[in-house]
C-alpha cells in the first residue's frame, strides 16, 4: 500500500491541514489516469498557491501481507483465547 501523509512543514508555512490526516491507498487502486487526488483545507481567508514540485506531503510504501483466519459458526463466552 501507498501511505500518504502530510510533511510537518506544510501547517507551519501554509496553514493547509490534509483531510483524513493520513491517506492510505490500496495496492488495486486504480482511477482515471491512475492520478491519485488528495485535499487539504485552507485554514487562513487568503488563497494559497501550491505550485508544481512543492513539497507539501511525503509518502511511504508499506508491504501487505495476507492475514489467514479460521471461521467458526459460534464461540462460546469460555472458549475465548
Amino acid at each position: 500500500m501507498l501511505m500518504l501523509a502530510p510533511r510537518s512543514s506544510t501547517f507551519k508555512k501554509l496553514w493547509l491541514l490534509l483531510v483524513n490526516s493520513v491517506w492510505i491507498i490500496d495496492n488495486d487502486y486504480c482511477w482515471t489516469n491512475d492520478t491519485i487526488k488528495f485535499m487539504y483545507l485552507n485554514l487562513t481567508n487568503d488563497t494559497v498557491i501550491v505550485k508544481k514540485w512543492d513539497r507539501i506531503w511525503q509518502w511511504v510504501f508499506v508491504k501487505m501481507e495476507k492475514a489467514d483466519f479460521d471461521y467458526v459458526e459460534k464461540q462460546e463466552w469460555k472458549d475465548r483465547g
